[in-house]
Protein backbone atom coordinates (compact mmCIF):
# COMPACT_ATOMS: atom_id res chain seq x y z
CA UNK A 1 0.00 0.00 0.00
CA UNK A 2 2.89 2.37 0.78
CA UNK A 3 4.40 1.69 -2.65
CA UNK A 4 1.08 2.51 -4.32
CA UNK A 5 1.05 5.82 -2.47
CA UNK A 6 4.69 6.52 -3.40
CA UNK A 7 3.73 6.29 -7.08
CA UNK A 8 0.75 8.56 -6.51
CA UNK A 9 -1.85 5.91 -7.27
CA UNK A 10 -5.28 6.71 -5.81
CA UNK A 11 -6.37 3.81 -3.60
CA UNK A 12 -10.14 3.38 -3.76
CA UNK A 13 -10.40 0.23 -1.67
CA UNK A 14 -8.34 -2.58 -0.15
CA UNK A 15 -9.81 -5.97 0.66
CA UNK A 16 -8.19 -8.91 2.42
CA UNK A 17 -10.36 -12.03 2.56
CA UNK A 18 -9.22 -15.57 3.06
CA UNK A 19 -6.41 -16.25 0.61
CA UNK A 20 -6.44 -13.00 -1.41
CA UNK A 21 -5.39 -9.39 -0.85
CA UNK A 22 -6.90 -7.04 -3.44
CA UNK A 23 -6.72 -3.30 -4.05
CA UNK A 24 -8.79 -1.16 -6.39
CA UNK A 25 -6.76 1.76 -7.73
CA UNK A 26 -7.42 4.73 -9.96
CA UNK A 27 -4.47 5.50 -12.25
CA UNK A 28 -3.49 6.51 -15.77
CA UNK A 29 -3.03 3.63 -18.25
CA UNK A 30 0.55 4.78 -18.74
CA UNK A 31 1.29 3.80 -15.14
CA UNK A 32 0.37 0.14 -15.61
CA UNK A 33 3.94 -0.97 -16.29
CA UNK A 34 5.16 0.72 -13.11
CA UNK A 35 2.34 -0.92 -11.17
CA UNK A 36 3.22 -4.34 -12.56
CA UNK A 37 6.84 -3.94 -11.43
CA UNK A 38 5.95 -3.38 -7.76
CA UNK A 39 6.99 -6.49 -5.77
CA UNK A 40 4.01 -8.56 -4.70
CA UNK A 41 1.71 -7.49 -7.54
CA UNK A 42 0.55 -10.73 -9.18
CA UNK A 43 -2.38 -9.69 -11.32
CA UNK A 44 -3.92 -6.53 -12.80
CA UNK A 45 -7.34 -6.27 -14.40
CA UNK A 46 -9.74 -3.48 -15.28
CA UNK A 47 -12.60 -2.96 -12.83
CA UNK A 48 -15.69 -3.54 -14.97
CA UNK A 49 -19.16 -2.07 -14.39
CA UNK A 50 -21.85 -4.42 -13.12
CA UNK A 51 -24.76 -5.21 -15.47
CA UNK A 52 -28.05 -6.20 -13.90
CA UNK A 53 -29.24 -9.21 -15.37
CA UNK A 54 -43.98 -15.43 -9.90
CA UNK A 55 -47.15 -16.87 -9.33
CA UNK A 56 -46.86 -19.84 -11.79
CA UNK A 57 -43.16 -20.32 -11.10
CA UNK A 58 -43.67 -21.51 -7.52
CA UNK A 59 -45.39 -24.73 -8.53
CA UNK A 60 -43.40 -25.12 -11.76
CA UNK A 61 -40.11 -25.52 -9.87
CA UNK A 62 -41.68 -27.92 -7.35
CA UNK A 63 -43.77 -30.33 -9.43
CA UNK A 64 -44.70 -28.64 -12.73
CA UNK A 65 -48.28 -29.69 -11.94
CA UNK A 66 -50.91 -26.93 -11.85
CA UNK A 67 -51.09 -25.44 -8.33
CA UNK A 68 -49.34 -28.50 -6.82
CA UNK A 69 -47.07 -27.09 -4.12
CA UNK A 70 -45.97 -30.51 -2.92
CA UNK A 71 -42.92 -29.44 -0.94
CA UNK A 72 -44.82 -26.66 0.82
CA UNK A 73 -47.60 -29.13 1.69
CA UNK A 74 -45.00 -31.45 3.25
CA UNK A 75 -43.71 -28.61 5.43
CA UNK A 76 -40.68 -27.70 3.31
CA UNK A 77 -40.94 -23.92 2.96
CA UNK A 78 -37.35 -22.77 3.59
CA UNK A 79 -37.94 -22.41 7.34
CA UNK A 80 -34.74 -21.57 9.20
CA UNK A 81 -32.66 -21.08 6.04
CA UNK A 82 -30.90 -17.79 5.22
CA UNK A 83 -30.16 -16.70 1.65
CA UNK A 84 -27.61 -14.02 0.76
CA UNK A 85 -28.54 -11.48 -1.91
CA UNK A 86 -26.49 -8.85 -3.77
CA UNK A 87 -28.73 -6.49 -5.74
CA UNK A 88 -30.34 -3.06 -5.68
CA UNK A 89 -31.73 -2.04 -2.31
CA UNK A 90 -34.80 -3.95 -1.10
CA UNK A 91 -37.95 -1.93 -0.41
CA UNK A 92 -38.28 -3.23 3.12
CA UNK A 93 -41.72 -1.69 3.79
CA UNK A 94 -43.58 -3.93 1.36
CA UNK A 95 -45.79 -6.54 3.02
CA UNK A 96 -43.55 -9.25 1.57
CA UNK A 97 -40.66 -8.21 3.84
CA UNK A 98 -41.87 -5.85 6.56
CA UNK A 99 -42.01 -6.77 10.24
CA UNK A 100 -45.34 -5.84 11.88
CA UNK A 101 -43.55 -5.10 15.17
CA UNK A 102 -41.69 -2.25 13.47
CA UNK A 103 -38.25 -3.65 14.24
CA UNK A 104 -35.51 -2.69 11.76
CA UNK A 105 -33.73 -5.35 9.65
CA UNK A 106 -31.50 -7.36 11.95
CA UNK A 107 -31.31 -10.61 13.92
CA UNK A 108 -34.88 -10.31 15.28
CA UNK A 109 -36.54 -9.15 12.04
CA UNK A 110 -39.04 -11.64 10.63
CA UNK A 111 -37.45 -11.62 7.17
CA UNK A 112 -34.28 -9.53 6.69
CA UNK A 113 -31.58 -10.65 9.15
CA UNK A 114 -28.99 -8.12 7.98
CA UNK A 115 -28.92 -5.33 5.42
CA UNK A 116 -26.11 -3.00 4.35
CA UNK A 117 -26.59 0.70 4.99
CA UNK A 118 -28.21 2.80 2.30
CA UNK A 119 -31.22 4.81 1.23
CA UNK A 120 -34.15 4.44 -1.14
CA UNK A 121 -35.23 1.25 -2.87
CA UNK A 122 -34.70 -0.52 -6.17
CA UNK A 123 -37.31 -2.35 -8.30
CA UNK A 124 -34.85 -5.01 -9.50
CA UNK A 125 -33.50 -5.88 -6.06
CA UNK A 126 -36.95 -5.87 -4.46
CA UNK A 127 -38.30 -8.17 -7.17
CA UNK A 128 -35.48 -10.73 -7.05
CA UNK A 129 -35.54 -10.83 -3.24
CA UNK A 130 -39.29 -11.38 -3.35
CA UNK A 131 -38.85 -14.33 -5.69
CA UNK A 132 -36.50 -15.98 -3.21
CA UNK A 133 -38.25 -15.45 0.10
CA UNK A 134 -41.06 -12.90 -0.10
CA UNK A 135 -43.98 -13.67 2.22
CA UNK A 136 -47.16 -11.60 2.17
CA UNK A 137 -49.43 -14.05 3.98
CA UNK A 138 -49.87 -11.67 6.92
CA UNK A 139 -51.64 -9.25 4.56
CA UNK A 140 -53.75 -11.96 2.90
CA UNK A 141 -51.61 -12.11 -0.23
CA UNK A 142 -51.39 -15.90 0.13
CA UNK A 143 -48.58 -18.09 -1.11
CA UNK A 144 -49.29 -17.65 -4.83
CA UNK A 145 -47.41 -14.33 -4.85
CA UNK A 146 -44.76 -15.32 -2.31
CA UNK A 147 -41.22 -16.46 -2.99
CA UNK A 148 -40.14 -20.03 -3.67
CA UNK A 149 -38.98 -20.30 -0.03
CA UNK A 150 -41.51 -18.07 1.79
CA UNK A 151 -40.26 -18.95 5.28
CA UNK A 152 -36.57 -18.34 4.50
CA UNK A 153 -34.62 -15.31 5.71
CA UNK A 154 -32.57 -12.82 3.69
CA UNK A 155 -29.17 -11.18 4.14
CA UNK A 156 -28.86 -8.28 1.71
CA UNK A 157 -26.01 -6.22 0.24
CA UNK A 158 -27.49 -3.19 -1.51
CA UNK A 159 -24.27 -2.36 -3.36
CA UNK A 160 -22.35 -4.27 -6.01
CA UNK A 161 -18.78 -5.56 -5.76
CA UNK A 162 -15.73 -3.96 -7.28
CA UNK A 163 -12.86 -6.02 -8.62
CA UNK A 164 -11.39 -6.61 -5.17
CA UNK A 165 -14.17 -7.24 -2.64
CA UNK A 166 -16.57 -9.94 -3.86
CA UNK A 167 -15.06 -12.59 -1.59
CA UNK A 168 -15.33 -10.33 1.45
CA UNK A 169 -19.00 -9.65 0.60
CA UNK A 170 -19.74 -13.37 0.44
CA UNK A 171 -17.95 -13.87 3.75
CA UNK A 172 -19.87 -11.01 5.37
CA UNK A 173 -23.15 -12.59 4.28
CA UNK A 174 -21.89 -15.95 5.59
CA UNK A 175 -21.14 -14.37 8.98
CA UNK A 176 -24.81 -13.37 9.18
CA UNK A 177 -25.99 -16.91 8.49
CA UNK A 178 -26.31 -17.04 4.69
CA UNK A 179 -25.27 -20.38 3.20
CA UNK A 180 -26.96 -19.89 -0.19
CA UNK A 181 -26.23 -16.78 -2.22
CA UNK A 182 -28.33 -15.42 -5.10
CA UNK A 183 -26.86 -13.05 -7.71
CA UNK A 184 -28.68 -11.48 -10.67
CA UNK A 185 -25.83 -9.30 -11.95
CA UNK A 186 -22.54 -9.77 -13.77
CA UNK A 187 -19.86 -8.45 -16.09
CA UNK A 188 -20.97 -8.56 -19.73
CA UNK A 189 -17.59 -7.29 -20.96
CA UNK A 190 -15.49 -10.43 -20.51
CA UNK A 191 -15.66 -14.22 -20.60
CA UNK A 192 -12.35 -14.63 -18.76
CA UNK A 193 -11.73 -16.68 -15.64
CA UNK A 194 -10.82 -13.64 -13.54
CA UNK A 195 -10.76 -12.47 -9.92
CA UNK A 196 -14.52 -12.72 -9.48
CA UNK A 197 -14.44 -16.33 -10.70
CA UNK A 198 -11.57 -17.10 -8.34
CA UNK A 199 -13.49 -15.50 -5.46
CA UNK A 200 -16.54 -17.67 -6.14
CA UNK A 201 -14.46 -20.82 -6.38
CA UNK A 202 -12.33 -20.01 -3.31
CA UNK A 203 -15.45 -19.22 -1.27
CA UNK A 204 -17.22 -22.39 -2.41
CA UNK A 205 -14.19 -24.57 -1.70
CA UNK A 206 -13.29 -23.07 1.68
CA UNK A 207 -16.88 -22.78 2.97
CA UNK A 208 -18.05 -26.31 2.29
CA UNK A 209 -21.69 -25.69 3.22
CA UNK A 210 -22.05 -22.71 0.85
CA UNK A 211 -23.67 -22.51 -2.60
CA UNK A 212 -23.46 -19.57 -5.02
CA UNK A 213 -26.15 -19.08 -7.71
CA UNK A 214 -25.75 -16.68 -10.65
CA UNK A 215 -28.02 -15.52 -13.44
CA UNK A 216 -26.29 -15.83 -16.80
CA UNK A 217 -25.98 -12.86 -19.13
CA UNK A 218 -29.08 -11.90 -21.13
CA UNK A 219 -26.80 -11.64 -24.16
CA UNK A 220 -25.88 -14.32 -26.67
CA UNK A 221 -23.07 -16.03 -24.74
CA UNK A 222 -22.05 -16.99 -21.22
CA UNK A 223 -20.09 -14.10 -19.73
CA UNK A 224 -18.68 -13.48 -16.24
CA UNK A 225 -18.70 -14.47 -13.36
CA UNK A 226 -21.27 -17.17 -14.11
CA UNK A 227 -18.36 -18.94 -15.80
CA UNK A 228 -16.82 -19.79 -12.40
CA UNK A 229 -16.42 -23.53 -11.83
CA UNK A 230 -18.53 -23.75 -8.67
CA UNK A 231 -21.24 -21.20 -9.47
CA UNK A 232 -24.59 -22.67 -10.40
CA UNK A 233 -25.48 -20.68 -13.52
CA UNK A 234 -29.11 -20.21 -14.51
CA UNK A 235 -30.91 -19.27 -17.72
CA UNK A 236 -34.64 -18.69 -18.23
CA UNK A 237 -37.71 -20.53 -19.48
CA UNK A 238 -41.14 -19.19 -20.30
CA UNK A 239 -43.67 -19.33 -17.47
CA UNK A 240 -46.86 -20.14 -19.39
CA UNK A 241 -45.02 -23.02 -21.09
CA UNK A 242 -42.08 -24.06 -18.90
CA UNK A 243 -40.76 -26.33 -21.67
CA UNK A 244 -40.30 -23.26 -23.88
CA UNK A 245 -36.90 -21.57 -23.72
CA UNK A 246 -37.05 -17.84 -22.94
CA UNK A 247 -33.45 -16.67 -23.15
CA UNK A 248 -29.99 -16.25 -21.70
CA UNK A 249 -26.35 -16.62 -22.65
CA UNK A 250 -25.28 -19.86 -24.31
CA UNK A 251 -22.23 -21.93 -23.43
CA UNK A 252 -19.71 -23.31 -23.52
CA UNK A 253 -17.24 -21.37 -21.43
CA UNK A 254 -13.96 -20.43 -23.09
CA UNK A 255 -12.37 -23.64 -21.78
CA UNK A 256 -15.28 -25.78 -23.01
CA UNK A 257 -17.26 -26.36 -19.80
CA UNK A 258 -21.02 -26.94 -19.88
CA UNK A 259 -22.85 -23.74 -18.94
CA UNK A 260 -25.53 -22.79 -18.04
CA UNK A 261 -26.26 -25.71 -15.71
CA UNK A 262 -29.97 -25.10 -15.20
CA UNK A 263 -33.09 -23.32 -16.39
CA UNK A 264 -35.92 -21.88 -14.31
CA UNK A 265 -38.97 -19.72 -15.10
CA UNK A 266 -37.87 -16.18 -15.94
CA UNK A 267 -40.62 -14.69 -18.13
CA UNK A 268 -43.38 -12.48 -16.68
CA UNK A 269 -42.43 -13.34 -13.11
CA UNK A 270 -44.82 -11.74 -10.63
CA UNK A 271 -43.01 -10.61 -7.48
CA UNK A 272 -42.73 -7.81 -4.92
CA UNK A 273 -42.88 -4.24 -6.26
CA UNK A 274 -40.74 -1.44 -4.85
CA UNK A 275 -42.44 1.67 -3.48
CA UNK A 276 -45.77 -0.06 -2.90
CA UNK A 277 -47.09 -1.44 0.35
CA UNK A 278 -48.38 -4.75 -0.95
CA UNK A 279 -48.29 -4.80 -4.75
CA UNK A 280 -46.51 -7.06 -7.22
CA UNK A 281 -45.02 -6.39 -10.64
CA UNK A 282 -43.97 -8.59 -13.56
CA UNK A 283 -40.37 -8.62 -14.78
CA UNK A 284 -38.60 -10.94 -17.23
CA UNK A 285 -35.03 -12.11 -17.73
CA UNK A 286 -32.38 -14.42 -16.35
CA UNK A 287 -32.35 -12.14 -13.29
CA UNK A 288 -35.77 -13.53 -12.45
CA UNK A 289 -34.74 -17.17 -13.02
CA UNK A 290 -31.73 -17.31 -10.69
CA UNK A 291 -33.73 -16.44 -7.52
CA UNK A 292 -36.05 -19.34 -8.33
CA UNK A 293 -33.10 -21.71 -8.14
CA UNK A 294 -31.72 -20.04 -5.00
CA UNK A 295 -35.14 -20.41 -3.38
CA UNK A 296 -35.21 -24.02 -4.51
CA UNK A 297 -31.81 -24.55 -2.89
CA UNK A 298 -33.26 -23.18 0.37
CA UNK A 299 -36.06 -25.75 0.19
CA UNK A 300 -33.56 -28.56 -0.36
CA UNK A 301 -31.36 -27.36 2.48
CA UNK A 302 -34.31 -27.44 4.88
CA UNK A 303 -35.31 -30.88 3.52
CA UNK A 304 -31.88 -32.27 4.44
CA UNK A 305 -31.49 -30.41 7.74
CA UNK A 306 -34.94 -31.43 9.00
CA UNK A 307 -34.16 -35.09 8.26
CA UNK A 308 -36.72 -35.91 5.55
CA UNK A 309 -34.16 -38.19 3.93
CA UNK A 310 -33.97 -41.21 3.91
CA UNK A 311 -37.41 -42.09 5.39
CA UNK A 312 -39.46 -39.45 3.58
CA UNK A 313 -40.80 -37.90 6.80
CA UNK A 314 -39.17 -35.27 8.99
CA UNK A 315 -36.96 -36.89 11.64
CA UNK A 316 -34.51 -34.68 13.52
CA UNK A 317 -32.16 -37.62 14.12
CA UNK A 318 -31.67 -37.98 10.35
CA UNK A 319 -30.96 -34.29 9.80
CA UNK A 320 -27.57 -33.10 8.58
CA UNK A 321 -25.97 -29.96 7.18
CA UNK A 322 -25.54 -30.46 3.42
CA UNK A 323 -22.48 -29.22 1.59
CA UNK A 324 -22.87 -26.74 -1.21
CA UNK A 325 -21.73 -29.54 -3.51
CA UNK A 326 -24.67 -31.71 -2.44
CA UNK A 327 -27.10 -28.85 -3.08
CA UNK A 328 -25.50 -28.22 -6.47
CA UNK A 329 -25.58 -31.92 -7.36
CA UNK A 330 -29.22 -32.23 -6.28
CA UNK A 331 -30.36 -29.18 -8.22
CA UNK A 332 -28.58 -30.32 -11.38
CA UNK A 333 -29.88 -33.85 -10.83
CA UNK A 334 -33.41 -32.41 -10.78
CA UNK A 335 -32.95 -30.94 -14.25
CA UNK A 336 -35.58 -32.03 -16.77
CA UNK A 337 -34.81 -32.15 -20.48
CA UNK A 338 -36.57 -29.36 -22.39
CA UNK A 339 -38.61 -31.04 -25.11
CA UNK A 340 -38.36 -27.95 -27.34
CA UNK A 341 -34.54 -28.01 -27.49
CA UNK A 342 -32.46 -30.53 -29.44
CA UNK A 343 -29.99 -32.71 -27.57
CA UNK A 344 -29.42 -33.19 -23.86
CA UNK A 345 -27.43 -31.93 -22.12
CA UNK A 346 -26.60 -28.95 -24.32
CA UNK A 347 -25.12 -25.44 -24.17
CA UNK A 348 -28.53 -23.76 -24.08
CA UNK A 349 -30.35 -25.62 -21.30
CA UNK A 350 -27.44 -27.31 -19.56
CA UNK A 351 -29.03 -30.09 -17.51
CA UNK A 352 -32.54 -28.73 -18.03
CA UNK A 353 -35.35 -27.12 -16.05
CA UNK A 354 -35.32 -27.44 -12.27
CA UNK A 355 -37.90 -29.93 -10.90
CA UNK A 356 -37.48 -30.40 -7.15
CA UNK A 357 -39.96 -33.28 -6.88
CA UNK A 358 -37.40 -35.58 -8.53
CA UNK A 359 -34.79 -35.08 -5.77
CA UNK A 360 -36.99 -34.97 -2.67
CA UNK A 361 -38.14 -38.42 -1.58
CA UNK A 362 -41.28 -38.43 0.58
CA UNK A 363 -42.98 -41.39 2.21
CA UNK A 364 -45.02 -43.21 -0.42
CA UNK A 365 -43.02 -42.04 -3.44
CA UNK A 366 -42.09 -44.77 -5.91
CA UNK A 367 -38.77 -43.28 -6.96
CA UNK A 368 -35.87 -43.80 -4.53
CA UNK A 369 -33.03 -41.47 -3.61
CA UNK A 370 -29.44 -42.22 -2.56
CA UNK A 371 -27.09 -39.50 -1.26
CA UNK A 372 -23.39 -39.28 -0.44
CA UNK A 373 -21.91 -36.11 1.06
CA UNK A 374 -18.14 -36.24 1.64
CA UNK A 375 -16.24 -33.34 3.20
CA UNK A 376 -12.72 -32.41 2.13
CA UNK A 377 -11.22 -34.02 5.24
CA UNK A 378 -12.54 -37.41 4.08
CA UNK A 379 -12.12 -36.74 0.38
CA UNK A 380 -9.96 -38.05 -2.44
CA UNK A 381 -6.26 -37.72 -3.08
CA UNK A 382 -4.50 -38.40 -6.38
CA UNK A 383 -5.06 -41.98 -7.50
CA UNK A 384 -7.53 -42.89 -4.76
CA UNK A 385 -10.97 -44.41 -5.35
CA UNK A 386 -14.05 -44.38 -3.12
CA UNK A 387 -16.95 -46.74 -3.85
CA UNK A 388 -20.65 -46.65 -2.99
CA UNK A 389 -23.50 -49.06 -3.67
CA UNK A 390 -26.92 -48.51 -5.21
CA UNK A 391 -29.45 -51.35 -5.02
CA UNK A 392 -31.98 -51.26 -7.86
CA UNK A 393 -34.95 -53.54 -7.09
CA UNK A 394 -36.69 -53.36 -10.48
CA UNK A 395 -35.89 -52.14 -13.98
CA UNK A 396 -35.83 -48.36 -13.66
CA UNK A 397 -34.18 -45.29 -15.06
CA UNK A 398 -31.00 -44.81 -13.02
CA UNK A 399 -29.34 -41.42 -12.82
CA UNK A 400 -26.20 -40.55 -10.84
CA UNK A 401 -24.74 -37.04 -10.44
CA UNK A 402 -21.37 -36.03 -8.97
CA UNK A 403 -20.38 -32.50 -7.93
CA UNK A 404 -17.35 -31.04 -6.19
CA UNK A 405 -16.14 -27.57 -5.17
CA UNK A 406 -12.74 -27.34 -6.83
CA UNK A 407 -9.76 -25.26 -5.75
CA UNK A 408 -9.70 -21.87 -7.53
CA UNK A 409 -7.66 -21.87 -10.71
CA UNK A 410 -5.07 -19.27 -11.62
CA UNK A 411 -6.46 -15.94 -12.85
CA UNK A 412 -6.93 -15.92 -16.64
CA UNK A 413 -6.17 -19.64 -16.79
CA UNK A 414 -7.17 -21.25 -20.07
CA UNK A 415 -7.89 -24.49 -18.15
CA UNK A 416 -9.01 -23.52 -14.63
CA UNK A 417 -9.80 -27.06 -13.41
CA UNK A 418 -7.37 -28.00 -10.63
CA UNK A 419 -8.66 -31.23 -9.06
CA UNK A 420 -10.12 -33.64 -11.60
CA UNK A 421 -12.49 -36.31 -10.27
CA UNK A 422 -14.10 -39.01 -12.40
CA UNK A 423 -17.49 -40.66 -11.94
CA UNK A 424 -17.76 -44.35 -12.91
CA UNK A 425 -20.86 -46.55 -12.66
CA UNK A 426 -20.63 -50.36 -12.90
CA UNK A 427 -23.71 -52.49 -13.53
CA UNK A 428 -24.37 -55.90 -11.91
CA UNK A 429 -23.04 -57.58 -15.06
CA UNK A 430 -19.88 -55.45 -15.20
CA UNK A 431 -20.88 -52.89 -17.85
CA UNK A 432 -19.11 -49.59 -17.16
CA UNK A 433 -20.31 -46.03 -17.68
CA UNK A 434 -18.32 -42.79 -17.35
CA UNK A 435 -19.59 -39.40 -16.22
CA UNK A 436 -20.67 -37.04 -19.04
CA UNK A 437 -19.86 -39.59 -21.77
CA UNK A 438 -23.13 -40.08 -23.62
CA UNK A 439 -24.29 -42.34 -26.43
CA UNK A 440 -24.62 -40.41 -29.67
CA UNK A 441 -27.82 -40.73 -31.68
CA UNK A 442 -29.84 -42.25 -28.84
CA UNK A 443 -33.56 -41.47 -28.85
CA UNK A 444 -33.42 -40.70 -25.13
CA UNK A 445 -30.39 -39.33 -23.26
CA UNK A 446 -28.32 -42.28 -22.10
CA UNK A 447 -24.71 -42.86 -21.13
CA UNK A 448 -22.35 -44.74 -23.43
CA UNK A 449 -21.67 -48.32 -22.34
CA UNK A 450 -18.05 -49.43 -21.89
CA UNK A 451 -16.24 -46.38 -23.30
CA UNK A 452 -12.44 -46.62 -23.55
CA UNK A 453 -10.79 -46.19 -20.15
CA UNK A 454 -9.13 -42.91 -21.17
CA UNK A 455 -12.40 -41.30 -22.34
CA UNK A 456 -13.36 -39.13 -19.36
CA UNK A 457 -14.50 -35.57 -18.67
CA UNK A 458 -11.47 -33.42 -17.78
CA UNK A 459 -13.22 -30.02 -17.72
CA UNK A 460 -16.35 -29.95 -15.56
CA UNK A 461 -16.92 -30.16 -11.81
CA UNK A 462 -20.31 -31.76 -12.46
CA UNK A 463 -20.68 -35.23 -13.99
CA UNK A 464 -23.81 -37.26 -14.67
CA UNK A 465 -24.54 -40.82 -15.78
CA UNK A 466 -27.98 -41.85 -17.07
CA UNK A 467 -28.99 -45.45 -17.75
CA UNK A 468 -32.46 -46.14 -19.12
CA UNK A 469 -34.13 -49.34 -17.88
CA UNK A 470 -31.27 -50.20 -15.53
CA UNK A 471 -31.19 -53.90 -14.64
CA UNK A 472 -32.12 -54.92 -11.10
CA UNK A 473 -29.28 -55.66 -8.72
CA UNK A 474 -26.33 -54.00 -7.03
CA UNK A 475 -24.71 -51.15 -8.95
CA UNK A 476 -21.33 -49.77 -7.90
CA UNK A 477 -20.58 -46.05 -7.99
CA UNK A 478 -16.88 -45.16 -8.09
CA UNK A 479 -15.45 -41.69 -7.56
CA UNK A 480 -11.85 -41.53 -8.72
CA UNK A 481 -9.16 -38.98 -7.92
CA UNK A 482 -7.89 -38.78 -11.49
CA UNK A 483 -5.68 -35.76 -10.78
CA UNK A 484 -5.74 -34.11 -7.34
CA UNK A 485 -2.70 -31.83 -6.91
CA UNK A 486 -4.40 -29.92 -4.04
CA UNK A 487 -6.21 -32.43 -1.87
CA UNK A 488 -7.97 -34.03 -0.28
CA UNK A 489 -11.00 -33.13 -2.38
CA UNK A 490 -14.54 -33.57 -1.07
CA UNK A 491 -17.54 -34.35 -3.28
CA UNK A 492 -21.24 -35.18 -3.29
CA UNK A 493 -23.33 -37.78 -5.12
CA UNK A 494 -27.06 -37.91 -5.83
CA UNK A 495 -28.57 -41.08 -7.31
CA UNK A 496 -32.22 -41.68 -8.17
CA UNK A 497 -33.83 -44.87 -9.42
Amino acid sequence: QERFEEYGFEIESVSQSGRFVRAQLRLHPGDLVALARIPGVQWIQESAPVVLRNNRARWIVQTNQLHDYKLWKKGVTGAGITVGHIDGRIYEDTCFFDDPTGVAPGPTHRKIKWMSQGFGSDPHGTHTAGSIAGDGRAKNKGLSHSGVAPDAYLVHHSYFPNSSNLLSMFEEAYSHGARIHSNSWGNDFTRSYDNWCRDIDAYSHDHEDALVVFAVSNGVNIKNPENAKSSLSVSATESNNPDEYYGGGHGPTDDGRLKPELLAPGADIDSAAAGAKCLTIKFSGTSMAAPMVAGGAALLKQYFEDGYWPTGVANAADGFTPTGSLLRAALVHSGKDMSTLAGYPNYTEGWGRILLDTVTYFDGDQRKLRLVDTRHSQGLIAGSVQTHQVHVSASRHLRVTLAWADEPGAAMSATPLVNDLDLVLISPNGTRYHGNIFKSGAQHPTSRANPPTHVTDQLNTLETIMVNHAMPGRWTVEVRGANVPVGPQGYAIVASF
